[in-house]
């Protein structure tokens, strides 16, 4: 209770700026970095990140309509009713409309969307775009810190785990703009079976609404669109061929991607420069640093509007870097109340190993496995980190805090980065020079013993 009553009491005095804080330091809890003495400490809290855009580029292209024109005689698509809209001497029976189909001869226009397994031209209209278009999600983990030290000087271990699956982006053929509608030029129509098909009571007062394409495809709303999105890929395996190519003139993409970044350092800080009553303080940081990120980026693609599990086939790239890298920094410190808020900016900089792999799979929609193939690479590869942080103290025992935390990962083989349109190419494209950025608020409790 009176730990929790001494709580109370610091969260007032911080806000009301009462000259209270002086006083809590006077209370019985020990205030060992004054004291000069070493204790561990330990702390825990939240990491946030938000991974930065993947590399932007359209997913794909958009396939054109088709345009097919029939002369002559030919069964028209009438709609008709037995009389005039309105006659006061026909019953309202005799004036619902019904559609028929009627011998004429006429010029039809008319639009499709079809299936033919031709690429389009370059410079097509694209669809899609691999970075997500948005931001992607900021999503948190556990971070945890242990230490041995006098405040002055120390040894300190921290890590953090984060894992994200953002929501899959999904683009359909059927929401693309639809075609234009079928055109009619009449040039004659069977006369008598309009009247033999639509005048029931047998008074030759049959009326027609309307004369369209024989299917009545895109009469009045135009042509819907379907058969429309294409993907670049091609050499596929046996059992990918889809309906005149799985990735042609498709129906449905979706794009999946998933990260996790997990960090682990040691570190050693040097003793304080400027730390005895001054206002501004640099301390020097050495140790070494474990990072490991991981990437899944998947293209799902749907050939037809009705799927079957052979139409349906997903390419899915996996990459995961370690880093393995001593590294070196400096944490620049302000006393705003001195014991009680400072406000700190660290600067941290590793250069080591990566011991890349990437994995590349394609699988159809009923488990058939086209390949899963991988390869690896080692390479140099750097990491930057940028942090701000906001530290409160309490008695010296009790100490929260709050930041932003930004990093930069260079030289890294990202997931994306791998999706080889060439299927001949089971392994990827193998770029292993990619940039990665995150950032994200940090929270920590920590305490002293």
């Amino acid at each position: 209770m009176r730990h929790r009553y001494a709580a109370v009491t610091i969260v007032l005095a911080l806000l009301a700026g009462s000259s209270e804080l002086s006083s809590l330091h006077a209370q019985e809890c020990e205030q060992p970095w004054d004291a000069g003495k070493c204790h561990f400490y330990f702390g825990v809290g939240s990491q946030g990140l938000r991974r930065s855009h993947i590399t932007s580029a359209p997913v794909g292209l958009i396939s054109g309509s088709s345009t097919t024109t029939t002369t002559g005689s030919q069964l028209l698509l009438v709609n008709g009713q037995d009389a005039a809209p309105g006659d006061p001497t026909e019953t309202a029976d005799e004036q619902v409309p019904f559609d028929a189909l009627i011998p004429g001869t006429a010029v039809v226009t008319t639009t499709t969307f079809p299936d033919s397994g031709v690429r389009p031209p370059p410079g097509s209209q694209t669809f899609g775009n691999f970075n997500y278009q948005t931001a992607l999600d900021m999503t948190y983990g556990f971070r945890g810190t242990i230490g041995y030290g006098n405040g002055d000087w120390g040894f300190e271990l921290t890590g953090y785990r984060v894992k994200t699956i953002q929501k899959p982006i999904t683009y359909t053929s059927e929401v693309l703009p639809p075609g234009p509608p079928s055109s009619v030029v009449l040039q004659s129509i069977d006369q008598n079976a309009i009247q033999n098909t639509f005048d029931t009571d047998g008074d030759d007062d049959a009326f027609v609404n309307s004369i369209s394409a024989p299917n009545g495809a895109g009469s009045t709303s135009g042509t819907p669109s379907a058969n429309r999105l294409n993907l670049a890929f091609f050499n596929a395996p046996a059992g990918f061929n889809g309906n005149n190519g799985l990735w042609l003139q498709a129906d449905k993409v979706t794009l999946t991607f998933q990260n996790e970044m997990s960090n682990l350092e040691f570190n050693y800080r040097f003793p304080r420069f400027g730390n005895d009553d001054c206002w501004f303080s640099l301390q020097l940081l050495a140790g070494f640093r474990y990072v490991e990120a991981k990437e899944q980026f998947g293209i799902i693609t749907q050939d037809d509007p009705t799927p079957t599990p052979t139409t349906v086939a997903a390419y899915i790239a996996r990459t995961r870097n370690r880093i393995f890298a001593p590294q070196l920094g400096v944490e620049l410190r302000t006393d705003v109340i001195p014991s009680v808020v400072a406000l700190t900016a660290t600067f941290k900089g590793a250069v080591g190993v990566n011991m890349a792999e990437r994995e590349i799979s394609l699988v159809r929609g009923d488990g058939f496995l086209g390949f899963d193939d991988g390869d690896e690479h080692r390479g140099m590869s750097q990491v930057y980190e940028i942090g701000l942080m906001a530290e409160f103290t309490y008695h010296q025992c009790l100490q929260l805090r709050a930041g932003y935390t930004a990093m930069w990962l260079v030289n890294l083989a990202e997931a994306s980065q791998q999706v080889d349109y060439d299927l001949s190419h089971t392994t990827g494209r193998g770029v292993n020079n990619g940039t990665i950025f995150y950032s994200g608020p940090t929270f920590e409790l920590g305490f002293i013993f």
